[in-house]
């Protein structure tokens, strides 16, 4: 789990989402915004239309966690930032999962 420091509220999601830029990979959909403080802050969506089983989802979204937080040392963006899981293949190995999260955070 995120520290609460980097974990984006509930309110605060369908504004990024109406406002927000975005970046697309075959795997993520990355909406982001500017925020005011140093903090990026992430929160993760996983629909059903990408896997039925909820076990399935609640892994994609922890392996996400732990990429974001492996990551987070290096970043230094304040930002909010709503990652949306588009294929399974998130849940094979946080490895690959770094390494698209690396290169949407790049681009961002």
């Amino acid at each position: 789990m995120l520290p609460k420091q980097n974990r984006l509220p509930s309110p605060e999601i369908k504004f990024v989402m109406r406002v927000g830029r975005r970046v697309t990979t075959p795997e993520l959909v990355c909406i982001w915004n500017a925020n005011k403080t140093t903090q990026a802050r992430f929160a993760f969506i996983v629909s059903t239309k990408v896997d039925k089983r909820a076990t399935m989802r609640h892994r994609i979204k922890r392996v996400l966690g732990e990429s974001v937080r492996q990551l987070a040392p290096n970043m230094n963006i304040g930002a909010d930032v709503l990652l949306i899981a588009r294929s399974k293949s998130l849940s094979e190995s946080t490895e690959k999962t770094v390494k698209i999260l690396s290169e949407i955070l790049r681009r961002i």
